[in-house]
């Protein structure tokens, strides 16, 4: 069975433990588990996990403790941490925030809230783990980490606060509208628009005012498009209005805020969504540093053959060492030499930049476009099991089917595409998979 993540658990009630480890298991996590800080900080060294859980005291110690200690070791400063506190604190919040936990997890084991939470930190962790292979592979290219490259900062956060009936979110709105910018709309359609028009830091949903449906669907549809894969969504509302944390987990939506709330619960929790967005914004920069002429095909943008070969091994390798998934697929051309032969080499280029132009905008930031060979392209989506591959990889086929190739005028030429997809096997090697790619179409 393929583990999506690898998670270290630091819990000092045995009975607690196994309680979120019996959870963390049923989403098909890899486990580690401590009982003390000082081991925590030793196996966090050790296994460099996708996510550790901690609690909050620690036979040891201060949970926090554990954390700022963590935040300040160069190996493990950027492992995503929830913490669970046995009890709602303002204090522990603020703390908590202060020494950069990522999720805190207040008044008990919540499975459904830690399901839901824990999906938003492994996704991060999961970046933060090939952004760390893609390094290592980059400098056999000659090519750094550029940490010194700086991100863009346009000001004070923007939230879009979205309610069916507009004074739903006033409470909100007067809360925050000192700290950050803030949109309003009152449907889901608009709501959309908005997010696509304009750079969201963070959605807020009201759901008292009715038509949960349409706030369920525009979360779902944040988290199937890629450009707006990382804006953080959080739900408001009376317990007995939201829907269940499970639904809720199903859409994507990283938080239910109840009402009534004290004003540092509704604060905490802003900044807890900010921190991941800012997170995964400074991630994506340091990908883009890595793309240099040794790693990045000219005429296409993909990455090059070679960087593919020996990234794949490395991707190969550590999905089957830790028993993760990993996906690709294969994205061929099948008369391009034809094009060529009635059009010229520029229409075959062009065809292949418009392609990895479609794929890079349509996929992850932490997943690869590469190139195979002359008219082949390769996604490759690491960590990502073969049902969840299949979704995107059928949203792709769809794209690309309508895609400009910029090839307009007479005599038309048709463009024969062929997809493949192919999921990691216990016996597979970076050759192997790519070879079944090519063969099983989608």
């Amino acid at each position: 069975m393929a583990h999506i993540a690898r998670v270290l658990v630091v819990m000092q009630d045995p009975r607690a433990a196994q309680q979120v480890m019996d959870g963390l298991r049923a989403q098909n996590m890899f486990l580690f588990s401590a009982r003390t800080g000082a081991e925590g900080l030793r196996l966090s060294r050790q296994l460099l996990t996708d996510v550790i859980i901690i609690d909050d005291r620690l036979p040891d110690g201060d949970g926090c403790d554990f954390v700022d200690m963590m935040r300040n070791d160069p190996d493990t400063q950027h492992i995503p941490v929830l913490m669970i506190g046995t009890q709602a604190s303002s204090a522990l919040r603020r703390r908590s925030l202060s020494v950069g936990v990522d999720e805190l997890l207040s008044g008990g084991i919540n499975l459904g809230f830690l399901a839901a939470r824990m999906a938003k930190l492994v996704r991060l962790g999961i970046m933060q783990a090939e952004l760390r292979r893609r390094t290592a592979t980059a400098r056999s290219f000659r090519v750094e980490l550029d940490k010194r490259r700086p991100t863009a900062n346009d000001g004070p956060p923007t939230l879009l606060l979205a309610a069916q009936m507009g004074e739903d979110l006033d409470d909100v709105a007067e809360l925050l509208q000192s700290r950050y910018r803030l949109l309003r709309t009152a449907g889901a359609a608009e709501a959309a628009q908005l997010l696509h028009e304009q750079s969201v830091d963070t959605l807020i949903l009201s759901f008292d005012g009715g038509n949960s449906e349409d706030w369920l669907g525009l979360a779902l549809h944040v988290r199937d498009t890629p450009a707006l894969y990382d804006v953080p969504v959080l739900a408001v509302g009376h317990a007995t209005v939201a829907p269940d944390a499970a639904t809720l987990l199903k859409t994507g939506i990283d938080d239910l805020i109840q009402r009534p709330y004290p004003p540092d619960e509704l604060h905490g929790r802003v900044l807890s969504a900010l921190r991941r967005r800012r997170i995964r914004r400074r991630l994506t920069d340091l990908f883009t540093s890595l793309e240099a002429p040794s790693t990045i095909d000219a005429e296409t943008g993909a990455y090059r053959p070679e960087f593919l070969r020996v990234h794949l091994s490395r991707l190969v390798f550590e999905a089957a060492k830790w028993e993760k998934p990993l996906s690709i697929a294969t994205v061929s051309y099948r008369n391009l030499s034809l094009l060529i032969e009635r059009r010229g080499p520029a229409a075959a280029r062009s065809v292949m930049s418009r392609a990895t132009e479609t794929l890079k905008r349509l996929v992850r930031v932490e997943d690869m476009v590469a190139r195979a060979d002359d008219a082949t392209l390769v996604v490759v989506l690491p960590d990502t099991p073969g049902d969840r591959s299949m979704k995107a990889l059928h949203k792709i086929a769809g794209s690309l089917a309508t895609t400009d190739y910029g090839l307009g005028g007479l005599p038309t030429t048709p463009i024969w595409m062929q997809m493949g997809h192919a999921t990691l096997e216990p016996s597979d090697t970076a050759d192997s998979l790519l070879l079944r790619a090519r063969q099983v179409l989608l």
